[in-house]
């Protein structure tokens, strides 16, 4: 059974100390990680992953963290607010602060740091979590419910707006 738990969502006002939003996760999973890519922009949601949408609804960042620190970042044009269409702009990785680790051979944390000065007023997100098992079935999941088969989250209509 995976357990995905986000211990932290914050965003700091840019004259605080920390002038970041501090997205952490803490995700355990029992038994198997499979996590074998390393590059940027490789195609992490074929594997565990967890990853975060946030922007504006027809604008938004795609950010993918596996649990061996590999990273995908991309800006994601979504006119037509469907998992179609879209317009994939990829960024380098190391544009932003980062860092994933194993705590135990089957629990990870994940560590992503966003300028609020990134983002349009309001801000929306939505974040998930892909499980690839054992025996080669995944599961997919969502901190608001997409609700959709085949899984596509590029749903701007179930993001939540971030009150900053």
């Amino acid at each position: 059974m995976l357990q995905l738990i986000l211990l932290l969502l914050k965003i700091a006002n840019e004259d605080q100390l920390n002038t970041n939003q501090l997205i952490k996760m803490n995700v355990q999973q029992k038994i198997f990680i499979d996590a074998p890519l390393t590059k940027c922009n490789d195609p992490l949601y074929k594997h565990d992953v967890d990853e975060i949408f946030i922007g504006t609804k027809t604008e938004y960042l795609e950010i993918e963290i596996s649990p061996n620190e590999a990273l995908f970042y991309a800006t994601i044009g979504n006119p037509n607010g469907t998992c179609s269409n879209l317009i994939t702009t990829y960024r380098q990785c190391d544009e932003i602060t980062y860092f994933a680790e194993f705590v135990t051979p089957t629990e990870w944390y994940a560590h992503i740091e966003l300028p609020i000065s990134m983002f349009t007023q309001p801000i929306y997100a939505n974040f998930f979590r892909v499980n690839k098992m054992k025996d080669n079935s995944t599961h997919y999941m969502s901190y608001n419910p997409i609700n959709a088969s085949p899984a596509c989250f590029h749903r701007p209509d179930k993001f939540i707006q971030l009150i900053v």
